[in-house]
């Protein structure tokens, strides 16, 4: 999800975004802040991918009613949402079909509201559009087009670029950064030769499939404009539908579990997708932890399934393993309880020569005295 601010203060922007982030950790959301709202107009007429625009009103120059109904006459489908220290503007506010208005100072519980309607209308969009490209995040990146035939590649390299492209879609990425992304430790005027190589293979592959307008240039910068759907979107679905509410069915227990065989990317291994990999990766063991947890009072083999898949993911953290200490020793499971014991004992030795901590240790010897 993408989202503009826009006020001509630089403090209300970063106290916003902070706000906006604390509400969507949950959520894959890419924020970008302006005081400038002719940067923001010019921006969206080129094409930029903008889910919503929170507009402060009282702004000079152009203020934020007149850059709101600038905005719905290029893009209909950007969800505005006004803020303002006053009342007197949301008349005018909802007669251009505005979202939401806020008012300052903006309350958390509030702004939960209004981001949750941009959510759940930016998911029920997704579900109702059809594409022909169905993209793979997890473990590995890889495009299925028409559900049967996957993309082939002419290069590592076009692939790459591709999936750089996708990492960031619908926002206009510049020449150079992309050129110092993937090609970090090439001269320069080599690399550039081995991007425009790239593009034209990538947009060759795209013509193929019927697809030939989906890589654009704008000045020195380039944008990947597709509708598609995608394993990270489904997975994203689910959690922020257990972010909410962790009552949930077997079934959606076992589905957030399939949807997570590997990191983002995972065999890829690019370098620039590292951080929004780690991200994904804690956003989704902060839910499977939250689910387990929830689980163990009533299902304790799903709570068990769930502990033991972020082990999987993250075996090195030692909460996971106390958790299943003490479910083994409830169940008076002793074998399979010292089992896990001897595989944190064992990881923890061979990583960080250290020994597990004293609470585990206490735990264990509970376990050993059934």
């Amino acid at each position: 999800m993408n989202i503009y601010i826009v006020d001509d203060e630089a403090s209300a922007l970063d106290v916003l975004e902070i706000k906006i982030k604390k509400i969507v950790k949950f959520t894959s959301v890419l924020i970008k802040k302006f005081t400038n709202p002719v940067e923001v107009l010019n921006e969206i007429k080129k094409g930029a991918a903008v889910d919503a625009v929170f507009l402060d009103i009282e702004m000079p120059g152009l203020n934020g009613i007149e850059l709101a109904e600038e905005i719905k006459q290029v893009n209909t489908e950007i969800d505005i949402i006004f803020l303002t220290a006053y009342n007197e503007y949301a008349v005018k506010a909802f007669e251009l079909y505005a979202l939401d208005y806020l008012l300052k100072p903006v309350k958390g519980e509030r702004l939960q509201k209004t981001l949750d309607r941009v959510i759940a209308k930016k998911v029920i969009g997704s579900n109702m559009e059809r594409t022909e490209i169905f993209v793979k995040f997890m473990r590995r990146f890889e495009i299925i087009y028409k559900e049967t035939t996957s993309l082939n590649w002419k290069t590592y390299k076009v692939k790459e670029l591709c999936a750089y492209f996708f990492n960031q879609q619908g926002i206009f990425l510049d020449k150079e950064k992309i050129i110092d992304d993937i090609w970090p430790d090439v001269n320069y005027e080599k690399a550039k030769v081995n991007f425009y190589t790239c593009i034209s293979y990538l947009r060759k592959m795209f013509r193929e499939i019927g697809m030939p307008e989906i890589l654009q240039k704008n000045g020195n910068g380039y944008i990947m404009k597709l509708t598609f759907s995608s394993d990270l979107e489904e997975l994203y679905t689910l959690l922020v539908k257990l972010k909410k509410n962790l009552e949930c069915t077997e079934e959606e227990c076992y589905k957030l579990v399939s949807l997570y065989p590997g990191d983002y990317m995972e065999e890829n291994d690019y370098l620039w997708m590292r951080d929004r990999q780690n991200q994904i990766r804690e956003e989704y063991l902060v839910v499977l932890e939250n689910l387990a947890e929830k689980q163990a009072e009533d299902n304790k083999e799903l709570a068990i399934f769930l502990l033991n898949k972020a082990i999987e993911i993250n075996p090195f953290r030692e909460k996971y393993y106390q958790c299943l200490l003490q479910l083994y020793t409830l169940l008076k499971r002793k074998t399979e309880g010292l089992n896990i014991f001897k595989q944190l004992e064992s990881i923890l030795q061979e990583e960080f020569h250290i020994p597990p901590s004293v609470e585990t240790l206490e735990l264990v010897k509970v376990l050993r005295s059934l």
